[in-house]
């Protein structure tokens, strides 16, 4: 038998069980999409709520899920810590 994967503290389908977009059920089980962003820190809490409903609304209208169905995560990463071409991103 194979060990179910975890993500917080959450078990999901093993790699093969994996689903299309659009779909949300799988032998009876219920999915959600997880839509993860990594960007630069800087923006506003208003420009991030901006951004999660417009995410969301572009992948339901895409795929047909419901809204609620949708889980974004926008990851501030500090200047330091993202680098292009060899070498760190410098504050604007």
């Amino acid at each position: 038998m194979r060990r179910p994967f975890f993500f917080w503290g959450l078990p999901l389908p093993p790699p093969d069980g994996m689903i299309a977009a659009g779909e949300t059920h799988i032998a009876g089980r219920t999915h959600m999409p997880i839509i993860d962003i990594s960007m630069l820190e800087g923006r506003t809490d208003e420009m991030k709520a901006e951004i999660i409903k417009e995410i969301t609304d572009a992948f339901c209208r895409v795929t047909g899920n419901a809204p609620d169905s949708v889980r974004v995560l926008l990851r501030d990463v500090p200047h330091a810590s993202w680098g292009a071409a060899g070498v760190p991103k410098e504050k604007p």
